[in-house]
């Protein structure tokens, strides 16, 4: 068999599972194994790195997302404060500014990332030190490999909120209301129907450029028992 046979069947399987996928009815499962099928095309084209490593360069070379850019502030609040980044005052006085903008928690209220997140070139300033690594663990592709920790090594499908628009996904906040408390908090949300998307893009650019350089993505693959 040809090399390009290889790649048009290995991509057609994973169109054939993405599908099936997306027409289980409960989001409980589709989000897991849709999150197992972006971990399969990271392995596959980049089989000797680091498994969160290739996932969010996975995301960052074929996906074409137009937000892996963006820094969720909520997680970088959150960062900041468990990890006690030294040097990161400036940093930490710019979130929480930024956030007192922020609308008022309320029933229905969603905030889209282009209204409130900042691109991670608008803080280049604070890129160096512990200030950077702080950045790089809140923006979108390494929020997304939090989630998947989540929903594929412990079974908790955090942060999935409300059904959106599934024409045009997009990451979003929503309060949440924490039933002991009574109160609200914000929540980050990365749809299914964004991963979804996300799958099919990161395909669709590897199904190119496999057939364009010639590589047979099944030895990319260990296949041997272990």
């Amino acid at each position: 068999m040809s090399s390009q046979f290889d790649v048009n069947t290995f991509f057609a399987w994973v169109k054939e599972r993405q599908d099936e996928i997306n027409g289980l009815e409960q989001d409980y499962f589709r989000r897991p194994l849709l999150l197992i099928l972006l971990d399969t095309l990271a392995k596959c084209v980049y089989p000797n790195t680091a498994n969160a490593a290739r996932f969010k360069a996975l995301i960052d070379n074929y996906s074409g997302w137009e937000f892996k850019n963006r820094i969720s502030l909520l997680f970088l609040a959150n960062n900041l404060k468990q990890n006690n980044a030294s040097g990161c005052d400036e940093l930490e006085n710019f979130v929480i500014e930024r956030m007192k903008q922020w609308p008022p928690l309320g029933v229905g209220r969603i905030l889209f990332p282009q209204d409130v997140d900042p691109e991670s070139s608008d803080l280049v300033h604070f890129m160096g030190g512990n200030c950077g690594q702080m950045l790089e663990k809140s923006r979108y592709p390494s929020v997304l490999w939090s989630l998947r920790n989540f929903a594929v090594h412990e079974s908790m499908t955090k942060h999935t909120g409300p059904v959106m628009d599934e024409r045009n996904p997009s990451p979003f906040y929503w309060g949440l209301l924490n039933i002991e408390t009574g109160k609200r908090a914000w929540e980050f949300v990365i749809p299914s129907e964004v991963i979804s998307n996300l799958v099919a893009d990161c395909s669709d650019t590897m199904l190119r450029s496999f057939r364009e350089r010639g590589i047979n993505p099944y030895d990319r693959f260990d296949w041997e028992t272990k």
